[in-house]
């Protein structure tokens, strides 16, 4: 049994001796860049958002205002409008870098817009951080807002970490993003960490004390506005979106904003209106293989990020040591079972292998899927199922080749004696 086992253990080390020397190899194949193109930006856990997950509840600390393409002095109109009803914090997600007098200087639109800041409370404007500095592993600049409208707000940096190429052939897919980092010397945190933060400082305190270099989003809400309906106004899934007109209009209760987060950004020219602008895939769009279109605006992308720190449910990665052993373990046993084939099965062998990998692979994407599904935890099956593709040839190149080489040699010892 303690061969059997030495032996066992000896194929699975080789096996992922050869699966760590393959993945150093440069491969490219032309003529599967179609399907490489289609399945690049799939993960498996975009199946759990995508069709697994039940509808949530609205959150209703959250108020999603889109300001479209309004001007500054509206803009101060909005967020006059919007303190008066007393929220706890607003947050911005536009730049306000040049002012609109002449040679550089505030003009009487820039005051009012600088004024309806100053009496905002709790204000934060995004920031933007560039050049990231791989020898002090840090930014060297933050782009912020003009310092006339910037003296009463905090800042924080919206940047999110995205795949994909920024045009309209190639959307950006964000699942990520990095809570607090380096730039100039100190520590910044992001827009939707800097707002939760000021909603409820325990619950942000807690988020960063995981200390975690990047989060995946939690995604749980969208908004799905039936547009082009004005008598169906603020119909959406997840989180309550009110559109500049509907504020400039008097439109809202007068109540709606008190004590809330508001977030103002870009989702359209209008509410009831298509846009694809500042628009990104998420695991939540219904088309998680070959994706079609952009299925969430980046201010409802920071919307995910508040709840998931309020709602204190983040998402856990199973650690590179685990996942290691993990597949270790998943390589000794599916190599002690093909062993026991290659043994008795004779012929049905190749047959009967082909179809235990099949199983066994559906039963890691089970697993996968049922970790994150029930507890938050993304499993990386990559390595185990690696072992379980290639540990068939392997087990029986050793006992048709190797392991009767060896019984050779050791009848000739034993002769030789």
């Amino acid at each position: 049994m303690f061969k059997n086992l030495l032996n066992n253990v000896i194929i699975t080390l080789v096996v992922f001796v050869i699966m760590w020397l393959v993945s150093l190899i440069p491969i490219s194949l032309e003529f599967l860049n179609p399907i490489q193109n289609t399945f690049k930006d799939f993960d498996l856990t975009d199946i759990v958002f995508s069709r697994l997950r039940d509808d949530v509840p609205s959150d209703k600390n959250i108020v999603l205002v889109n300001l479209g393409k309004i001007d500054r002095q509206q803009m101060a109109d909005v967020l006059n409008a919007v303190q008066k009803q007393k929220p706890k914090v607003v947050g911005i997600d536009a730049f306000y870098r040049k002012l609109k007098g002449e040679n550089g200087q505030a003009s009487a639109i820039d005051s009012l817009l600088a004024d309806a800041f100053k009496n905002t409370k709790n204000l934060v404007m995004v920031s933007k951080l560039e050049g990231y500095n791989e020898k002090k592993k840090q930014y060297d600049t933050i782009t912020k807002i003009n310092d006339f409208f910037g003296q009463h707000t905090f800042h924080a940096y919206a940047n999110l970490t995205t795949t994909g190429e920024g045009n309209m052939q190639d959307f950006l897919t964000c699942r990520t993003f990095v809570p607090q980092t380096k730039a100039l010397g100190k520590t910044e945190i992001a827009f939707a960490v800097k707002i939760a933060q000021l909603f409820n400082p325990e619950k942000a305190k807690k988020f960063l004390a995981r200390n975690n270099v990047s989060e995946y989003i939690n995604y749980k809400r969208n908004i799905d506005i039936q547009r082009n309906n004005p008598n169906k106004k603020n119909q959406e899934i997840g989180y309550m979106v009110i559109d500049h007109s509907q504020i400039l209009g008097d439109e809202i209760a007068s109540d709606a904003l008190k004590d809330k987060i508001v977030v103002i950004g870009y989702m359209g020219e209008t509410i009831f209106e298509k846009s694809f602008d500042d628009k990104f895939y998420t695991p939540l769009n219904q088309n998680y293989v070959g994706k079609s279109t952009p299925d969430m605006f980046g201010v409802v992308v920071h919307a995910n990020i508040i709840s998931m720190i309020l709602a204190e449910d983040y998402i856990d990665e199973m650690n590179d040591f685990l996942n290691i052993f993990l597949a270790f373990v998943v390589g000794v046993l599916v190599v002690s079972l093909f062993g026991y084939f290659h043994r008795y099965l004779g012929y049905w062998y190749d047959m009967i292998v082909l179809v235990t990998q099949f199983l066994l692979s559906l039963g890691l994407f089970t697993l996968a899927v049922f970790m994150f599904q029930n507890f938050n935890l993304r499993v990386n099956i990559t390595l185990a199922l690696g072992s379980v593709i290639i540990c068939g040839i392997f087990v029986e190149i050793y006992y048709s080749v190797i392991y009767k080489m060896m019984e050779r040699y050791r009848k000739r010892m034993a002769n030789g004696k």
